[in-house]
């Protein structure tokens, strides 16, 4: 790209550039591409710079409010492919049986099958039974005390005496003690709670284990809701610091590299950050969910984003500075003269991505789709927000560059 198109380019593009009035702004190709992105820049973006910042910054907040609202993939076999045999059977089967959500608390303790340990079990089930978000409990404690009239057997023996009836007979049999001799498993039945309301949930269960559960040796909270649960926290725990930090030393290196921390911040916060959000607020639209492929968005935003805002800010100076043309003229131009190349690479890329939204596995599906999002959205803000930024931003605009630009009536 730095040779062979270079020298592509002096042999068979020798037209060279034709000077323009500094104060044209009429269209100065008849390609209908750069016609149309000219006209829209000269009237729409750069013509109305505050109007199109409001409408960008509504959009904006609205993808910062989508962005923790956007839920991660919580279920193992939507990394397989939707048509197999298996998949589908587990998939009718649990549409016709409701399958409660249970969460198991496994308690070790040297002393488990105790009248002392029992004691502690069973104060731990009534703290975990007054939260309204748990339904049933069934355990070893429990059948215990359903055949002593309520209460834990004073002495070990009568304790193992009960045991030993209720092992292996009836709706409350318990397992053989001797199978697990330093463990008893406690089984609740909760609500169908999702989000935050896990987390609150499973932190309940571990703090009242701490309360109650004073002679355990250990104590282990597990289950479905909390594996999903885990699962979410382990995809998006390193988000939302990688995001912070990958847009932190991008705004370091272009600052340095175009020796201004104002062009930086320009380039950076109209085109990749603005970009970014609108991503999450397109994936909470489409419900695409967090997964191993889809937290690199912001990775993909800044990386398009970046180098497409470079292009339009290196054309507005060259512009402004050598041919001296105003800021509305001058941010036309750059729109309309990159306007080909970079739409055309951008659907080069579209399309080579995209193809993966046809995908059979939803994580490489979800994934084409977001990359679809982050490039589109990255086009869109190069050529909407950033002209309209560099409009208001560009030092000619406070000296009334802007009124010389105002394009014809006609």
């Amino acid at each position: 790209s730095v040779t062979l198109l270079p020298a592509l380019l002096v042999r068979f593009d020798g037209d060279g550039y034709t000077q323009r009035d500094p104060t044209d702004t009429t269209p100065a190709s008849t390609d209908w591409l750069e016609t149309g992105t000219e006209r829209f820049t000269s009237v729409v973006t750069g013509g109305r710079p505050l109007v199109t910042l409001f409408v960008a910054l509504l959009l904006a907040t609205g993808g910062a409010y989508a962005y923790p609202q956007v839920e991660p993939n919580q279920e193992m076999m939507d990394f397989w492919p939707q048509d197999l045999d298996a998949k589908n059977d587990m998939d009718r089967l649990s549409d016709t049986v409701d399958s409660p959500k249970v969460m198991y608390v496994s308690v070790s303790s040297e002393t488990a099958y105790s009248p002392e340990t029992f004691r502690e079990l069973a104060r731990y089930q009534r703290l975990m039974l007054a939260n309204d978000r748990v339904n049933a409990v069934q355990s070893p404690v429990l059948a215990v005390q359903m055949a002593n009239g309520g209460s834990i057997p004073e002495t070990e023996g009568r304790l193992d005496e009960t045991l030993a009836r209720q092992t292996g007979s009836g709706m409350m049999s318990v397992r053989d003690p001797a199978q697990t001799p330093s463990r008893v498993l406690l089984t609740f039945y909760v609500e169908d709670v999702e989000g935050e309301e896990v987390r609150t949930l499973i932190d309940e269960f571990e703090g009242n284990a701490d309360l109650a559960l004073t002679g355990a040796n250990d104590v282990r909270v597990t289950g479905k809701p909390v594996l999903n649960r885990n699962v979410i926290e382990n995809v998006t725990a390193g988000l939302t610091p990688m995001t912070v930090i990958s847009f932190t030393l991008g705004f370091v290196f272009l600052a340095f590299a175009f020796r201004s921390v104002r062009v930086s911040a320009i380039i950076v916060v109209s085109v990749a950050g603005s970009a970014a959000l609108l991503v999450a607020g397109g994936m909470y639209v489409l419900s695409v969910p967090w997964n191993p492929l889809t937290i690199t968005m912001s990775s993909l935003t800044l990386g398009i984003g970046v180098t497409y805002g470079i292009h339009i800010y290196e054309r507005f100076v060259f512009e402004t500075e050598t041919h001296g043309r105003p800021p509305i003229g001058a941010a036309a131009t750059s729109v309309a003269k990159l306007s080909r190349p970079i739409i055309g690479s951008s659907f080069t890329t579209i399309f080579g991505f995209g193809i993966l939204v046809a995908s059979r596995f939803p994580v490489l599906a979800n994934f084409g789709v977001t990359t679809v999002l982050a490039i589109g959205l990255s086009l869109a803000t190069a050529f909407g927000i950033l002209p309209a930024v560099l409009t208001l931003a560009s030092p000619a605009s406070e000296d009334g560059g802007t009124t010389e630009a105002t394009p014809a009536a006609d």
